[in-house]
């Protein structure tokens, strides 16, 4: 079922726009349209192939591979390639240079290249891993000049403390144990208002910044004593809801800082401009106490046993051509 062409092209453009419709009503993100749009296909519309009838295994087979294609090219015309892409490749944070705000953009899971060309190594990593750059996560990566080294020693040292709290921030939650989806949306909300703190510093929106930075760490807090089923203040100050968490079983905060937070009633005000911004030395510091402290509490929520799982090996389905690729080596050898 190679380049399919004419009216079988066109009755798949014509489910297309049904089975579009469909995910748009379930709120189905764009970029990931293209695959869930060939599964319905498959599974709805195709009775059998070459007298086959179609098994649980479709995944599996180079036809799949041919109607994917189809499909992404569809949607690639309706939405454009910008769309078709995934959003959370890259966790979004900052750090500082010569009093200057620099993007950082993480991976969030590790991958490697492995000798098998269809394979590749995936690692759901709790900070810098030993073979990463995290240098290379800077942008844009400033010019050092004569003072290379020892401003490349310290900006690498930030970029690798800030990185690793916020990877660990994304895979405690990624890997957490939840009771209902209300309290796992709480806690995905958390990594959000780390991403629009960092947008805020870069674009000098302090005040605002500020403003999302209490939300995470009032969030996180307020995530595990839920989970914990603790009793859940009804109250924004991030000192009472530490110490309900510690109460709760939460390892003290005492390190981490927390007087450089502001109270809760100076964030609402900093929200809505009623006090003047801090000075981009005050918020970075802010922003550093915040990112700890929210993965100081994401360590301690409840791990399904999947956390323990850190590595894996990921094989191409065999309709992808690295699969393809991977098996004509194989032969060749």
């Amino acid at each position: 079922m190679k380049n399919i062409e004419g009216e079988f092209r066109d009755f798949i453009h014509s489910q297309l726009v049904i089975l579009d419709a469909m995910l748009i009503e379930a709120n189905e993100p764009v970029h990931g349209r293209p695959m869930r749009a060939s599964m319905l296909f498959v599974t709805e519309c195709i009775v059998s192939i070459n007298d086959e009838e179609i098994d649980d295994d479709f995944l599996l087979q180079d036809y799949f591979g041919d109607i994917l294609a189809v499909t992404t090219q569809w949607y690639r015309i309706r939405y454009g390639s910008e769309l078709l892409k995934t959003p959370s490749d890259n966790i979004h944070g900052v750090v500082a240079a010569f009093g200057t705000p620099l993007s950082l953009q993480i991976p969030r899971i590790p991958e490697f290249g492995t000798p098998k060309t269809a394979v590749k190594r995936m690692v759901f990593a709790d900070g810098v891993l030993d073979e990463e750059n995290p240098m290379e996560w800077v942008t844009p990566a400033p010019d050092f000049g004569d003072f290379k080294t020892e401003a490349t020693r310290a900006l690498r040292e930030d970029v690798t403390r800030v990185s690793s709290a916020l990877r660990q921030v994304y895979r405690r939650i990624l890997v957490a144990d939840f009771s209902s989806s209300e309290e796992r949306n709480l806690a995905s909300s958390v990594e959000g208002h780390l991403e629009k703190s960092a947008a805020d510093i870069e674009s000098s929106r302090y005040g605002a910044a500020v403003w999302e930075i209490h939300l995470c760490v009032e969030k996180i807090l307020k995530v595990f004593l839920r989970q914990t089923g603790a009793y859940v203040p009804h109250s924004h100050d991030v000192s009472k809801l530490v110490t309900a968490a510690e109460e709760a079983g939460l390892p003290s905060c005492g390190h981490l800082n927390l007087h450089q937070l502001p109270p809760d009633g100076d964030a609402i005000r900093h929200r809505y401009e009623e006090l003047p911004s801090p000075t981009f030395k005050e918020i970075m510091e802010i922003y550093d106490v915040a990112i700890h402290v929210t993965a100081h509490v994401a360590g301690a929520l409840k791990q399904s046993s999947f956390a323990e799982n850190k590595e894996f090996y990921i094989k191409a389905l065999p309709w992808h051509p690295k699969w393809k690729k991977n098996q004509s080596e194989n032969i060749d050898e």
